[in-house]
């Protein structure tokens, strides 16, 4: 077991996964539940952050830190309207790239990085059926081995 220092609050605790003490991870666990909590009660299709800050007494770095981190349910982190951190426009989820609105990280980083960080489909997996009686190897055998390998004839 090894001891470690609390990364929020300093103090010495026995490292088990996460490199905070119980009593940190216990108050963001309960910070996260006051965020959703407010966000599947509110009415509003998109929630600024400055507004979950002020109902949830919760600063509006540790909302980032949770978001960032990715420790909010999908949903919640769907309905969060992000400001961008170098022209401070107002975004969603969609017209974002990190904490930055598409223009800005297109002046940044240049158009070709931003293109290449765009989400891509994932590639289509092409499904197979087999016959249930044959045994599948890594090898193709010939037709005219099937029955020398104990495969049934099918032709």
């Amino acid at each position: 077991m090894k001891l470690k220092n609390c990364k929020n609050c300093g103090t010495l605790f026995a490292q088990t996964i996460a490199p905070i003490c119980n009593k940190c991870l216990q108050t963001e666990q309960e910070d996260i539940s006051k965020i959703s909590k407010f966000v599947f009660s509110s009415q509003k299709e998109l929630i600024p952050l400055e507004e979950i800050s002020d109902a949830t007494e919760i600063s509006i770095q540790e909302l980032e830190k949770y978001y960032s981190k990715g420790r909010l349910v999908i949903d919640v982190s769907k309905r969060f309207l992000l400001s961008c951190k170098s022209c401070g426009c107002k975004m969603k989820e969609n017209e974002q790239l990190g904490f930055f609105c598409k223009k800005c990280s297109e002046k940044t980083f240049g158009e070709d990085f931003c293109n290449s960080l765009q989400k891509k489909e994932p590639p289509m997996v092409e499904l197979r059926t087999f016959v249930k009686d044959v045994m599948h190897s890594k090898y193709n055998v010939q037709s005219k081995d099937r029955q020398k390998y104990g495969f049934k004839n099918y032709d």
